[in-house]
């Protein structure tokens, strides 16, 4: 997700099962709302360390981690 809390709170509100949230920038702050910090089932990740020496590494563990949220679903 890129963008910020304005653009994410509707978007949080119209999808009540929501569990995962993933901010494409290393920083959390411009995305914390109200529906992020008051939903415990909700979990928010960034891209922290993705531009990092092991990048490559990361990205492959975040994309398989997105496989198999996806195929939970």
């Amino acid at each position: 997700m890129s963008g910020n809390r304005d653009v994410l709170a509707p978007i949080i509100q119209a999808m009540p099962n929501l569990t995962w949230v993933h901010s494409t920038t290393a920083g959390v702050e411009h995305l914390l709302c109200a529906e992020i910090m008051e939903n415990p089932s909700i979990t928010l990740t960034n891209a922290r360390g993705v531009f990092s020496r092991y990048g490559s590494d990361n990205d492959n563990v975040w994309w398989q981690c997105s496989a198999l949220h996806a195929a939970s679903v």
